[in-house]
């Protein structure tokens, strides 16, 4: 998915929706924007029915910093993949507080 993002950023495009029901590939496609440069806006179109929402991407990038989003797939792989559902006792979301607060990326 994010081959077909990268080229059509390299085309010129600016503005660019990508529908899924999948948390991983949103979860990839928010640690791979900052990569694609600025002044890119990329909405993932997620859910279904009444759980429907659109996210901006581009804005969760920004407010993560690039050294995050790069380091976003390997702690989701560590954390919160599909084949991984805690580690060492600690879920997702005490993970993620203890990085937010470390100097850590």
């Amino acid at each position: 998915m994010m081959v077909h993002v990268t080229n059509a950023v390299h085309r010129g495009c600016k503005k660019i929706q990508i529908r899924s029901v999948d948390t991983n590939l949103a979860v990839l496609i928010v640690s791979t924007v900052s990569e694609l440069g600025g002044g890119l806006e990329l909405w993932v179109a997620f859910g279904t029915g009444k759980d429907f929402r659109l996210i901006a991407v581009h804005e969760i990038a920004q407010s993560l910093g690039p050294m995050r989003c790069y380091a976003l797939s390997k702690f989701h792989s560590l954390m919160g993949c599909d084949t991984t559902s805690y580690f060492q006792y600690n879920g997702k979301r005490i993970a993620w507080k203890i990085w937010k607060l470390s100097d850590i990326c």
